[in-house]
């Protein structure tokens, strides 16, 4: 009843449009949109107006808190990110029964367990087993960083005004944060900065509940509103993506929670400190698209993959220096690419015992170490040229 009232209520906004698609659950987990019937590519599915958006300018322009909230921004611009603020907005319409907003509210996720902010110590202990130290210290800090913001906030807007909010917990402030972090948008066009200012956390209700794959094109922005046009023909029933940019696993991972099978923006960032100037300015990438296959033979497996990147365009000296790098960052993984590989070959029976959680790190750093491989690969194809 809750999601039909929602559909109905995106409807009937003034300057909306609801195609032929409904938010429909993709699995025991997720929810998507699909569509309804057969759809046509370049048909129109989904027009939201930016004054239905969500944004950070409407929260401070809410009665009696607004002014508070612009005080504090100015106070603390170094701790609170638009997203902190769209939270708060959203924890006020969540306590308000007559909200304009409370249809989209009652429809979002009760809880956000894969994001790493929400990690306890059984997740950490995972997360340690697998990545290397430089990202378990990046999800404490995004911890810290969430904490450090609802203090700053819960002293100077929730127990201030409690009136309108109620009793704001620190659990309830990262389902807030979490809501916006999974959700918003952020533009980028100086053209637009009109009405998107740019590099501002927004949400656009209804929007928001496509979900991300990296084949897809993005939103498209314009003067008045952001629509989806249909990028090809859709069955009925067929789930409905866009991209939320060209981002790589791990990005994907510690904003949203999940990896994909295939990612071709993967790539393995290494220290400056490691490396040297001439290896520096080549402004050397690597990455390898993910097949989803898993071999025993490594090597063998990597030989096939070897396109792309010319090696042999740097001295021997940098060779080494990017040999070393390369090596280094693979031992600071825990575990090895056979232990991982061991791991992913289970069988479904063996599987399901498996935590899901656990299954989306291991396959994310065994793709890690597999570019990491790679690359070391083509060095030594390069230097035997």
């Amino acid at each position: 009843m809750a999601r039909s009232s929602f559909e109905q209520w995106a409807k009937t906004q003034p300057g909306a449009y609801i195609g032929p698609v409904t938010i429909s659950n993709i699995n025991s987990e997720q929810r998507g949109v699909v569509a309804q019937k057969k759809i046509t590519q370049g048909e129109l599915l989904i027009r939201i107006p930016y004054e239905l958006a969500f944004t950070e300018e409407r929260v401070k322009s809410l009665p009696v808190i607004g002014e508070s909230i612009r005080e504090l921004v100015i106070e603390k611009d170094k701790l609170l990110n638009s997203k902190s603020i769209l939270a708060v907005g959203l924890l006020y319409h969540k306590a308000q029964k007559n909200s304009s907003y409370r249809p989209w509210i009652e429809n979002l996720p009760k809880e956000y367990n894969d994001l790493s902010i929400f990690f306890g110590p059984q997740e950490f202990e995972v997360v340690r087993a697998n990545f290397p130290f430089r990202v378990v210290m990046r999800m404490r800090k995004i911890q810290s960083l969430v904490k450090n913001m609802f203090e700053a906030l819960n002293v100077s807007i929730f127990q201030r005004f409690e009136k309108e909010f109620g009793s704001v917990s620190y659990h309830q402030f990262c389902w807030a944060y979490a809501s916006v972090q999974t959700r918003c948008f952020k533009s980028t066009r100086d053209d637009l900065s009109h009405v998107l200012p740019p590099n501002r956390s927004i949400i656009f209700p209804y929007c928001d509940f496509l979900n991300h794959s990296c084949s897809t094109p993005s939103l498209i922005l314009s003067d008045e509103c952001v629509k989806l046009i249909a990028y090809k023909d859709f069955e009925e029933g067929e789930e409905i993506f866009i991209s939320y940019g060209a981002r790589d696993d791990e990005s994907l991972f510690l904003s949203y929670g999940f990896i994909e099978k295939e990612n071709p923006h993967n790539q393995i960032d290494l220290l400056e400190e490691d490396l040297n100037e001439e290896v520096i300015e080549s402004s050397l990438k690597f990455s390898i698209p993910w097949t989803g296959e898993l071999g025993q033979d490594i090597l063998s497996y990597l030989d096939e993959q070897v396109h792309g990147n010319d090696y042999g365009q740097i001295s021997l000296k940098s060779k080494l220096v990017l040999e070393n790098a390369l090596r280094k960052l693979l031992n600071s993984y825990p575990q090895s690419i056979a232990e991982d590989i061991r791991f992913l070959s289970r069988s479904d029976e063996q599987d399901q015992k498996l935590s899901s959680l656990t299954r989306r790190i291991k396959l994310l750093v065994f793709k890690q170490k597999l570019i990491i491989n790679r690359s070391l690969g083509l060095l030594r194809k390069g230097s035997e040229k």
